[in-house]
């Protein structure tokens, strides 16, 4: 498992490979390998208290900026993402999403880690209403009630995104030693 994993190249435009403001990053990454030795790429982003507002990232200066720096991805066939919706996911926390799964896309086109394929991973508590719930994109309402329907609507392949609870995440290794110190804490934060 990597934390604060970066693009090794920018996407698009940006401007470096270091986790920041100017570079699409991931909370976590982690390569697995199924029975029939296909290596996937799992990116896993960790949201326990986020909300967001209905603030359009694609105005201004440094929106301008954002709409060229993936408008080429956006419009690639290889996008995996319908490109139709590409100027209403300027919306946290769809802006993020969108360059996560831009992210996979990626180092999966480029070969790293020898992988096969990708999986957007978004660990949310299932009280979190407010973000699950909470859909900032107006233009996106007839989607979906919920940010992870409407995501899968977008996705050209849907199986690629999941959000899932930390305490679903967590129960196949709860039990073991060397996670039970993690599992107490995350209990105690979160759930």
């Amino acid at each position: 498992m990597e934390f604060e994993k970066t693009a090794t190249t920018p996407l698009g435009l940006e401007k470096t490979t270091s986790r920041g403001a100017k570079c699409t990053s991931i909370d976590a990454m982690m390569l697995g390998i199924t029975k029939n030795n296909k290596r996937i790429i799992f990116l896993i982003e960790w949201k326990y208290t986020e909300s967001y507002d209905s603030t359009d990232l694609s105005r201004g200066k440094s929106g301008a900026t954002r709409l060229i720096t993936y408008e080429n991805l956006a419009k690639s066939p290889n996008c995996p993402f319908d490109p139709n919706y590409y100027n209403n996911l300027f919306y946290e926390p769809f802006y993020q999403m969108m360059r996560q799964t831009l992210l996979g896309a990626h180092l999966v086109a480029n070969h790293e880690y020898s992988a096969d394929d990708w999986m957007h991973v978004d660990v949310v508590p299932r009280k979190n209403i407010d973000l699950k719930n909470k859909v900032t994109s107006s233009s996106l309402t007839s989607l979906g009630k919920t940010i992870p329907d409407i995501w899968r609507k977008i996705l050209k392949s849907p199986d690629k995104y999941l959000m899932i609870d930390p305490q679903v995440l967590m129960k196949p290794v709860v039990d073991f030693t060397d996670t039970k110190t993690l599992e107490n804490y995350l209990s105690s934060r979160y759930w």
